[in-house]
């Protein structure tokens, strides 16, 4: 069993890592067709995007992994009719929104893409549901091409965009949406001939709704709004730079993520993704799943330390040599965010244990008060006029803290609430 996880993170992380790769090869690329102001507004439609899914889905493609194979079909298809409605009805909102939020702002560019917004909602939903279904399947392979695929499309048609339309502003965004596109219609000719995935009439039911979500509430109610509270202290940055500092100054924390959040987001997505899916069938079987997670931890720790110490000693030069000069802001905000993205790297995959053991509803207050911290930090830096730089310093203290805080919370609960 030991080995067979191995495997599929092993199969998941180098697809990424590859994946990743491309992103980072296409920096200096990215930095010599776009402008910063082009790239801080790239990186604020993602986030935006990023953050809006969770309202889309309703995390409802959390149920496909932690359900049996019937289930998990059934659960497919809910979480699709869930995310087509929302996404429509975030299309109606963004339409009369966008208009009111550009006045207040002042902010022009964002009239300039807001309108894509709801289509990458939709596009990039119905991905993460058709993960999460081939998670179940077991077919990690099939998502490891995808996830070298994506990135790989994405920057095609975004410089086959800025090249053919050079006056074009958006050509980033054109090319994410895409991109994404067209792994989509590859995910929906995969599922088309599982007849277990087609849509049926008592789908759409109240009834069938209504044994929907009392079955999966948890998810509903606390799993949703535990992550809507996590993605808003993520978001939040991006905003709070773009409107105070300005977009120029937000591509430069939105490439310090990128760069210095590659090894560790690819880490935590992959055993997160692998140990859900182990998880939840150990605890069905009514085994204790605490050893296994606490040697999750320690697996963590110990592969994350190799890229921490790297990361710190050599993000100039990583810098120097794929970006060139004038990146300077960059890396004193990724040597800041380091010990944070470090941290979260290990209490990400951790987190999953509340939702196995349905115990959401007593996590859900350190989502709260992380968010809240967060907040009073960001506005006591905005009150008193801090720059960017100290300002990110108190921003990744706190998400040192809560880190910390969830791994010692959430291994408690799987010690506590695993049967023996």
């Amino acid at each position: 069993m030991a080995k067979k996880i191995t495997t599929d993170i092993f199969s998941l992380f180098s697809s990424s890592f590859v994946g990743q790769l491309i992103h980072v090869i296409a920096l200096p690329y990215l930095t010599g067709f776009f402008s910063k102001e082009s790239i801080g507004a790239f990186f604020l439609f993602q986030s935006i995007v990023t953050f809006g899914l969770i309202l889309c889905t309703l995390q409802s493609e959390q149920a496909i992994v932690i359900e049996s194979n019937e289930n998990s079909y059934l659960n497919y298809r809910k979480s699709i009719i869930i995310l087509t409605a929302l996404s429509f009805i975030a299309f109606i909102f963004l339409t009369f929104s966008i208009p009111l939020l550009q006045k207040f702002s002042g902010k022009t560019s964002i009239t300039d893409w807001g309108s894509f917004i709801a289509p990458a909602l939709f596009i990039n939903g119905f991905i993460n549901s058709s993960e999460y279904l081939f998670t179940h399947e077991k077919r990690f392979k099939t998502i490891s091409v995808f996830r070298i695929a994506r990135p790989l499309f994405i920057y095609l048609f975004a410089f086959f965009f800025k090249y053919q339309f050079p006056l074009l502003n958006n050509s980033l965004i054109f090319g994410f949406l895409l991109g994404n596109l067209i792994i989509l219609l590859i995910y929906l000719l995969l599922i088309i001939s599982n007849k277990q995935c087609h849509f049926k009439k008592e789908d759409f039911t109240i009834q069938s709704f209504k044994t929907y979500y009392f079955k999966h509430k948890n998810i509903f109610l606390f799993n949703t709004f535990s992550t809507f509270l996590v993605s808003i202290s993520t978001f939040i940055p991006y905003l709070f730079i773009s409107f105070v500092f300005g977009e120029k100054m937000n591509a430069y924390y939105g490439m310090s993520m990128r760069i210095i959040g590659m090894p560790f987001g690819l880490l935590g997505q992959s055993f997160g993704q692998v140990y859900l899916q182990k998880f939840s069938s150990i605890f069905a079987r009514k085994h204790s799943f605490y050893p296994i997670a606490k040697r999750m931890v320690i697996k963590l720790y110990t592969i994350g330390v190799v890229p921490f110490i790297l990361l710190l000693f050599y993000t100039p030069l990583l810098y120097n040599l794929f970006l060139g000069k004038g990146w300077d802001v960059a890396v004193s905000l990724s040597r800041i965010l380091l010990p944070w993205l470090f941290l979260g790297m290990v209490s990400s995959p951790v987190s999953n244990i509340s939702a196995i053991v349905g115990v959401q509803n007593k996590t859900i207050g350190y989502d709260i008060l992380m968010l809240t911290f967060r907040l009073i930090g960001l506005c006591f830096c905005w009150y008193i006029k801090l720059e960017l730089i100290p300002t990110m310093m108190i921003f990744s203290f706190i998400g040192v803290f809560f880190s910390l805080l969830y791994q010692y919370v959430f291994l408690r609960i799987a010690k506590n609430y695993s049967p023996l």
